[in-house]
């Protein structure tokens, strides 16, 4: 009866260090991004210039201050990715706008829409293709120096 309990136990420890070991791994920056666009709303570049006249809707760059020398949304507001938590609700007290987010690639943003919605902005939607998607489509651009 000792064997066989010494046995169980030492199935169960060999069998919870295995598990741990493939937990581990963690999860890729890839993974995190397609979590995220799983669980946020997303609207094409031509469906972002349609609200980008609208007066309740705020465009939110989240790249970093260096990347906006080659241009952002018309009116848009710069938060970095990695202020956002910190910022974002002096900025825009009203959760209740709506909100067009974006970054280069639609990668970052993707994260941060998500994030801005675990903080109670429901109506933050992520540009797919970001801001490269954004110039590509002949879409409105505003520059750093005007």
């Amino acid at each position: 009866m000792i064997k066989l309990r010494q046995v169980l136990i030492l199935v169960f420890v060999v069998f919870g260090f295995v598990s741990s070991l493939t937990f581990a791994q963690g999860l890729t920056p890839d993974d995190l991004v397609n979590q995220a666009k799983s669980e946020i709303k997303e609207v094409t570049v031509k469906e972002a210039n349609e609200l980008l006249d609208k007066s309740n809707v705020v465009f939110l760059d989240v790249r970093e201050a260096y990347e906006l020398k080659d241009g952002f949304v018309p009116g848009s507001i710069n938060i970095p990715r990695g202020e956002l938590e910190f910022k974002i609700e002096k900025a825009m007290p009203d959760k209740d706008k709506d909100i067009v987010v974006y970054c280069r690639t639609g990668r970052r943003s993707s994260l941060a829409t998500q994030k801005l919605f675990k903080m109670g902005y429901k109506k933050a939607m992520n540009l797919k293709d970001g801001f490269m998607g954004w110039v590509s489509g002949s879409y409105p651009v505003e520059s750093p120096d005007k």
